[in-house]
């Protein structure tokens, strides 16, 4: 799943509801709890190749009740074939059971305007995958190795011990500087998700620091990179014919080492007639 342009206590919820198996319940008036209330499968044309199911409560509770198993959610099945579900009626020789928790371990790459400016209770929350709450709930602290409480950040005595505790134990800070090879990279590491915080850098990278730039030299650089691209593009597709010769030759097993360092400088050779 891929985003642009989203407020941060959006993407928090997303993450928390995004990765989970099934719906941990549902309210009064249907909707299912800690789940997206419909997510959808697209293929490259906009099509539906899935729709999850987790407003049928009744189908899941059944569920439960033939089997003593939890039901996998519709548009998970979907992305987990072939392997099916041990309790579904579907045919399949791979079948699974689920043996863990039903919150999916997850990875996420963040790209911010600053990353300095989130508080500690935000990176938690990130690296826990508690959405945009203000506590972290009993079962993602056990999980993570925390103490077995409702820690709530708005307690200072208590607060700093719990940052502390997760910097030391879920951060990985190497890059967390203003120089070097990926600056202001925060890696966020526990059993529950692997998440990159990282900031947004000047024409999607963040390699070089040009993000503050003035507007002229952004768009000198833009036209540098733009010309470059187009007069490499227009390149490869003339030597397109040799290209596709030296790989042929390259994936060639039969074809001797001093073949294929020759057919690589061919690329560039005088064609013989």
């Amino acid at each position: 799943m891929a985003a642009d342009e989203l407020p941060l206590p959006l993407v928090k919820e997303l993450m928390y509801r995004f990765g989970r198996a099934y719906p941990g319940g549902w309210y009064a008036d249907g909707r299912p709890q800690h789940s997206l209330e419909q997510c959808e499968w697209l293929d490259a044309q906009g099509r539906v190749l899935a729709t999850s199911d987790a407003g049928e409560r009744d189908a899941f509770l059944a569920h439960v009740a033939e089997h003593r198993a939890p039901r996998i959610a519709a548009h998970w099945e979907f992305a987990l074939a072939p392997l099916v579900n041990h309790h579904s009626a579907h045919e399949g020789m791979l079948r699974f059971r689920q043996i863990e928790y039903y919150r999916m371990p997850m990875m996420a790459y963040l790209a911010v305007d600053n990353p300095r400016a989130l508080s500690r209770s935000e990176f938690i929350r990130l690296g826990l995958v508690t959405g945009a709450g203000e506590m972290v709930p009993r079962d993602a602290a056990a999980l993570a190795g925390l103490p077995d409480t409702d820690p709530k950040f708005a307690d200072p005595p208590r607060a700093e011990q719990q940052f502390d505790d997760f910097e030391q134990r879920f951060c990985y800070d190497r890059f967390w500087a203003g120089a070097g090879a990926a600056p202001h990279t925060r890696y966020l590491c526990s059993g529950l998700s692997l998440v990159v915080v990282v900031t947004t850098g000047f024409l999607g990278m963040n390699l070089f620091a040009e993000a503050d730039a003035s507007t002229a030299t952004k768009l000198d650089l833009f036209l540098v990179v733009f010309v470059l691209t187009v007069a490499l593009t227009m390149y490869t597709m003339v030597k397109s014919k040799r290209l596709s010769d030296f790989l042929d030759v390259v994936s060639d097993d039969r074809m001797s080492a001093w073949r294929k360092v020759s057919a690589f400088f061919a690329v560039w050779g005088r064609r013989r007639d």
